[in-house]
């Protein structure tokens, strides 16, 4: 019993290293890195707890907009950008109309396009004016559900997409998720969105969560299969829709 908490904790570790900063990165082994797959909605709740509580506790109060910015810097250095990059490499192969290998080519390509720069712009712009309308209405608490129902539906997404043949960290990471876990992590963490913020915008993000899973599914089945960056922007997509629906229908 003790040697099966211990390495449950230790794959929380790794998990945790392995999307964010909040534990050191450390070598693994396969095995490891897909069974630490199950714990992503953990690090979604870990991580959606850091960056709600300042600004539950008052941290900035009487600026919005300093509190909506900060909010997105912490954020994003939390999670050193990581799927925000993805969002933008999607967005450049989205954006070239291109097909088989050349948006492959587009996709891995390291420079930004204009796809790319729009897709971080809008992304940034959005969970700005969401987080300011939030905390303007005094309602901080539901920035925490974004990130935790963004991993869930990452886990939904990767059982249920085909990894390009290519990408073998994606068939690892994909290999750690069934549709059932999946469905059931994303309806537990609507369920508790319903319960602790409200049933209307917690059912309506996890409708649009769901309409971005089968979307980015049909997109990858087009390329040839899935890879870290639509699953990356799956997240940012996710979570940028959730803190919207916040906004319109708290």
């Amino acid at each position: 019993m003790w040697n099966c908490a211990q390495r449950e904790w230790k794959l929380i570790i790794l998990a945790l290293g392995f999307l964010t900063r909040l534990a050191p990165a450390r070598v693994s082994t396969e095995q490891d890195l897909r069974d630490s797959v199950k714990y992503y909605p953990i690090v979604g709740l870990i991580l959606g707890c850091i960056v709600t509580i300042p600004f539950a506790l008052g941290f900035g109060n009487g600026h919005p907009w300093t509190q909506a910015f900060l909010y997105l810097c912490l954020n994003l250095w939390l999670t050193r950008g990581l799927h925000m990059d993805g969002l933008s490499d999607l967005a450049d192969a989205w954006g070239s109309l291109k097909g088989g290998e050349l948006f492959w080519k587009v996709l891995k390509d390291s420079r930004i396009g204009a796809f790319g720069c729009l897709a971080i712009v809008l992304a940034t712009i959005g969970t700005i004016l969401a987080v300011h309308d939030l905390l303007v209405a005094k309602f901080p608490y539901a920035l925490c559900l974004p990130p935790i129902l963004a991993r869930a539906a990452a886990l939904l997404f990767m059982s249920v997409t085909p990894t390009a043949a290519a990408s073998t960290l994606a068939k690892m990471l994909a290999a750690g998720s069934t549709p059932a876990l999946g469905a059931a992590t994303l309806g537990l963490a609507c369920l508790a969105g319903s319960v602790c913020l409200g049933v209307l915008p917690s059912a309506a993000a996890l409708l649009l969560t769901l309409f971005f899973v089968f979307y980015l599914k049909q997109a990858a089945l087009k390329a040839g299969g899935m890879n870290g960056d639509f699953i990356g922007a799956l997240i940012v997509l996710s979570e940028t829709a959730t803190l919207f629906c916040f906004v319109v229908l708290k």
